[in-house]
This record gives C-alpha cells, sequence and structure tokens, in this order.
C-alpha cells in the first residue's frame, strides 16, 4: 500500500532547489552541517548571534570546525532575521548541543 508522497515530494523538492533548509543555531554543531547540506541543497543558516552572523558574512568562521576557506566558499544564506526567515520553509533542522563543547553531543530535529 503506498502511503502519502508528502515526503517523496518535499524531498524531490529540496533536491530540485524548490525548497529549502534552515539550520537553525550556527554553532561548532549546526555550522559544519549547514556547509555540507548547503553542497547539494539550498540551506540557510540562522542564529540569533549577530556578531557570528556577521563573521560567517565575512568569510570567518568563529568556530574553527570548517576553516575560514570553507566559509567563503559555502553557498549557505545567513541571517539574523526570523521573521523573514521562517514563515515560508518547510523544513528546519535545529542543533541542540550538551552544556559543553568537550561533550560534543547534539540533538537533530527536522521539523
Amino acid at each position: 500500500m503506498k502511503g502519502d508522497n508528502g515526503f517523496e515530494n518535499l524531498l524531490r523538492g529540496l533536491f530540485c532547489g524548490e525548497e529549502c533548509l534552515s539550520v537553525i543555531g550556527l554553532g561548532y554543531v549546526g555550522m559544519p552541517l549547514a556547509v555540507e547540506f548547503a553542497k547539494h541543497l539550498h540551506v540557510i543558516g540562522f542564529d540569533i548571534n549577530e556578531e557570528r552572523i556577521c563573521q560567517y558574512k565575512s568569510g570567518i568562521d568563529p568556530t574553527k570546525e570548517v576553516g575560514d576557506a570553507a566559509i567563503r566558499n559555502t553557498t549557505v544564506d545567513f541571517s539574523t532575521d526570523a521573521n523573514s526567515t521562517f514563515p515560508s520553509l518547510p523544513v528546519y533542522s535545529i542543533i541542540r548541543t550538551s552544556q559543553g563543547k568537550a561533550h560534543k553531543t547534539c540533538t537533530l530535529l527536522l521539523l
């Protein structure tokens, strides 16, 4: 029995460039994911830290996770404006990290 094709349509839209993935939280976990996803999908990277977003837009990787060259060459659209970023996006990736970088654990939620 064939189920709902909503997920398949969404995936097709993501890979055809008709849909966009938003990565929420661009720290030491979110930024590498955003950069990697952006190699294949249109990605909007959102963070509430305006200084961090300014650094990314300037080609600087303050997390030192992917390096400045990767930041300069990525196609991630960086944003701190939730009002213009989220209303039209069907897929969100929310990164929740542990309390310390030493743990290097995270929870990835796709909504």
